[in-house]
């Protein structure tokens, strides 16, 4: 039996997991009130995301291996205060540079929560609960998206772009301050070999390759489409609340395929499920190629979020699975996942814009159907040559 005091702690951790989702997806709906404001172009407004993305990706591997390392409580609770602060600057921003400076803030501060978070939960859980625990972070994450841009759309536009970041901050810092009163929580040893090495051993397991790759397709998929849809939207006069309403409704039936895999995780956890969810995500793409119209992009976006939810779902117990049969730390493996996500993040949103201003939103869309097509085919391919089925068996 569990002591009474961890399903608070772990509560608590989830708390922060969805808090910072919920200012991360926030930024979706808020991108167009920045780009009047500050006069951006499109390409300007893909490079808001892509800092963040890229200093997601530099910082993940020193934040997962520091987790293995000291501990993956006070890392996790270290990058969530980063968050915060970062998101007073963003909310105050008066220029592009100062944005971007926060945002890059942001990022390292998400890579943390999301690298060292599930580490912490899944050494607090017990080997029968820890699949499901660590799956459940997605779900929960999920309503953070579905609650962000809802609330924070709807805030913009009565109060103004800063009160909901300033609002996400401050609730984000008390989370941080309650959780420093509260009990640890589990920790467990961990391998915490160089990363070139650890990133040997993991590239050498089809379980963790699978994982990193769904990371960085369905990443992509959401950092193209997360810009471009809502300045389609925008340009079909939708208001900002209206598109974080949108977005919301996209994150609810995300949090449905992402609590029904987490659910069944002990059947879902599979490259094959991989394999189904990148060629839906596909044609789900190619829908939003096809029109520009409010009601298809609408649609799309809608379809586009519940696919990703099987993905990301999949991605992190997948991993961990992957971790402990190849005796690396699980830290340094979400690690590897949050480099997948940003790298995705930081090339997606500025190729979208780029590509998007010169030849049209219809070849970027065609360009991410057809990598996540490549990715299936890819993961087909290598779970028949596989030696590892029967670690996902037992």
């Amino acid at each position: 039996m569990a002591p009474p005091w961890l399903d608070r702690t772990l509560t608590l951790a989830y708390l922060l997991i969805f808090l910072n989702a919920m200012q991360f997806a926030t930024m979706f709906a808020l991108a167009p009130t920045f780009k009047d404001a500050l006069a951006l172009s499109k390409f300007e407004t893909g490079l808001i995301f892509a800092v963040s993305g890229l200093a997601t990706m530099l910082a993940a591997v020193p934040i997962g291996l520091a987790a293995d390392r000291i501990g993956a409580r006070p890392v996790a609770l270290a990058g969530a205060a980063l968050c915060s602060a970062a998101l007073v600057l963003q909310g105050l921003a008066p220029d592009l540079l100062t944005l971007l400076v926060s945002r890059i803030g942001i990022g390292a501060g998400f890579a943390a929560v999301l690298s060292a978070g599930p580490t912490w939960i899944a050494d607090s859980a017990s080997d029968a609960r820890r699949p499901s625990a660590v799956a459940a972070i997605i779900p929960i994450a999920g309503l953070g998206t579905l609650v962000g841009p809802a609330v924070g759309g709807v805030l913009a536009d009565a109060y103004g772009r800063a009160v909901p970041l300033l609002i996400f901050s401050a609730l984000i810092a008390v989370n941080v301050g309650v959780l420093l009163l509260c009990p640890r929580g589990g920790s467990a040893p961990h391998g915490h070999d160089p990363f070139l090495r650890t990133f040997a051993a993991g590239r050498r397991s089809l379980i963790v390759m699978t994982a990193v790759l769904l990371m960085l397709l369905g990443g992509t998929t959401e950092a193209v489409t997360g810009v471009l849809v809502p300045l389609q939207l925008d340009h079909n006069g939708l208001s900002a609340s209206m598109i974080g309403a949108i977005l919301a409704a996209g994150s609810g039936v995300f949090v449905v395929v992402a609590y029904t895999v987490t659910r069944n995780a002990g059947r879902a956890v599979r490259p094959g499920v991989g394999v189904v969810s990148l060629l839906l995500l596909g044609g789900v793409v190619m829908l939003l190629a096809s029109s520009g119209g409010t009601t298809s992009t609408t649609v799309g976006i809608i379809l586009r979020t519940a696919v990703l939810g099987a993905i990301f779902t999949v991605c992190f117990p997948l991993a961990g699975l992957g971790a402990d049969a190849a005796g690396i730390g699980r830290g340094a493996v979400y690690a590897l996942l949050q480099v997948a996500g940003g790298l995705s993040s930081a090339i997606g949103p500025v190729a979208a814009g780029k590509i998007g201003e010169s030849v049209g939103d219809w070849v970027a869309y065609s360009g991410v159907a057809g990598l996540c097509v490549a990715g299936a085919a890819w993961i087909f391919m290598a779970s028949r040559r596989a030696d590892e089925r029967g670690i996902l068996a037992r």
